[in-house]
Order: structure tokens, then C-alpha cells, then sequence
């Protein structure tokens, strides 16, 4: 991890530190979009846009004012993610979405097919397992264009969905197999998390524990690799190293209010001892 650290210049601008932009939350799941939002804004990326519902722009810039609002819009939704498709800049879509969302069947595959660095979790691998064919298709044409690994955080029940021959028995072997087949970057969630790449290469998670398993934990964690991603962090890199750390802020999380007690809202206060520990900070 200490030599995974992005550079961080002494005359470096929120434009140096790269941008992302979330697509999150939905009127039943607005936690969500602030979760995510609070995982990118504390690990150190220069600017977070959000792209949600416009009934949450107001509640959610108030709770977090350093965010850059966009209202869902079908004659914006296009132009705004085609913005985040180059260098220094990264897209995280999921959090908080409904599969059944009116403008994923319109922008999640294209954003798929062109995207330099993408993450997909929740809704969005939701919807990629009602349509797997029309999936399948889009990971081709990502893999023709030679852009990086997406990157995709599904939990058990998600990855079941996905990959409907997944063996709880199995996960590491399955993980591996999807993440070949699909040409992307898994991140099978749960205890001792697997982060698997297309070429083989398997890592397993030693932080993180039961208290980090309430609805609201991976939000933070989807947008903290976004922010990692947008930084210059390599997909398999930028999906290690947010696994890791949010499981270490979990863990002195737990440390400090106990399992039962500790929320997902505690996760960003430890980070910088996450990041001190392993020298990202002074």
C-alpha cells in the first residue's frame, strides 16, 4: 500500500488531483450519493460532481457543499459523462440506483464502451445482470478499445446474479473466471474481500470485519476507488487500495465504537489514520 501512494505535488490544484463524477441515489436510497460522495471528497481527489434525481441536489450539496451538483436530465445526462470519459477523471455508477432507472438503459453500456475509468456497483450491476447479453457485448467493445479494466464491487447476492453459477465454496475460483470472461476488475465483497484482474492475478483482504456489514459500506468504498482512479491509480491498484483502507478505517472504526454501534458515516473519520498507517500522510 505505502508504495501504491498517488503523488501529491507541494504546487499541485484541485485540476492536478484529478475529477470524479458519481451517478447516484434515488428518491428511496439518497444516503446513498452522500455515502459515495463522502468516500471520494475524503481520500484526496480535486473535484466530485454528482449526477442525481433533482428533488436531492439541494439536501445533498447542503450536506456536503464541496460537491458539484447535476440534476438528472435527458438532454444533459450524455454530454455530462462524455466529459468524464478522458484522463485524470473517473466515473463511479451504482450507488443508490434502481436496476429499473430510465437513464441506464440509455448511458450505462455507452459509458461502459468509452469510459477511460469506470466503476460499476449496485443498480448498476443490477441492470447489467438483467441484460447480460447487452453486457457481454459492451465488455467487447471496451476490450477492442483498449481502455483500462472497468472496475465492478458486487456483494455475494449481486455477484450470484451476474454470474448465476457462483459456489459460495467457490469465490475465489469464480471471481477469477468472471473477471477473465468479462475483461474487468472484480472486487467480490464480504469477509476477506477478493479483488480479482483478467490476467489471474488474485489478491485477498485482511482488513475489515461484521460491523462493517450495514447497508451504506460499499457506497463509501465505490466512491473512495473512484477517487482513487480519478488520482492516476491503476484499476487493479486504485481497487486494492480502497478495499484495503476502508476495511482499516472499519477496523479502528470497531476499535473505537464497537461493531454494533459503528456506522458507515464513521468509515471517512478514520481515514487518515488509515493513511497514516501505511505513509499517504505525514
Amino acid at each position: 500500500m505505502r508504495d501504491l501512494c498517488p503523488v501529491r505535488p507541494e504546487g499541485g490544484h484541485k485540476g492536478t488531483f484529478g475529477s470524479v463524477l458519481l451517478w447516484a441515489g434515488s428518491e428511496k436510497y439518497s444516503g446513498a450519493a452522500h455515502l459515495c460522495a463522502m468516500g471520494a471528497l475524503r481520500s484526496g481527489v480535486g473535484l466530485v460532481h454528482l449526477l442525481c434525481p433533482e428533488q436531492l441536489l439541494l439536501f445533498l450539496s447542503a450536506a456536503a457543499p464541496p460537491l458539484i451538483g447535476h440534476a438528472l436530465s435527458s438532454d444533459k445526462n450524455a454530454s455530462l459523462l462524455q466529459e468524464f470519459y478522458g484522463k485524470k477523471k473517473a466515473l463511479v455508477i451504482g450507488p443508490g440506483l434502481p436496476p429499473e432507472d430510465e437513464y441506464l438503459s440509455e448511458a450505462l453500456f455507452p459509458s461502459l464502451e468509452n469510459t477511460e475509468n469506470i466503476l460499476l456497483d449496485a443498480g448498476a450491476l443490477s441492470f447489467l445482470a438483467q441484460n447480460r447479453e447487452k453486457a457481454k457485448r459492451a465488455f467487447s467493445v471496451r476490450q477492442a478499445n483498449n481502455l483500462p479494466k472497468a472496475i465492478l464491487t458486487p456483494h455475494p447476492g449481486e455477484f450470484s446474479r451476474l454470474f448465476p453459477s457462483a459456489s459460495l465454496e467457490k469465490r475465489e475460483e469464480n471471481a477469477k473466471e468472471f473477471s477473465r470472461e468479462n475483461d474487468c476488475i472484480t472486487i467480490l465483497k464480504g469477509k476477506n474481500t477478493i479483488v480479482s484482474a483478467p490476467d489471474g492475478q488474485v489478491f485477498i483482504n485482511t482488513t475489515g470485519n461484521h460491523g462493517m456489514a450495514k447497508g451504506g459500506s460499499g457506497d463509501v468504498l465505490s466512491g473512495m476507488i473512484g477517487s482513487f482512479l480519478a488520482q492516476g491509480l491503476s484499476p487493479l491498484a486504485a481497487a486494492c487500495c480502497g478495499v484495503y483502507f476502508h476495511g482499516l478505517a472499519g477496523d479502528m472504526a470497531a476499535e473505537k465504537f464497537g461493531h454494533r454501534y459503528m456506522q458507515p458515516t464513521d468509515l471517512p473519520t478514520f481515514f487518515p489514520d488509515a493513511f497514516r498507517f501505511c505513509g499517504w500522510e505525514e
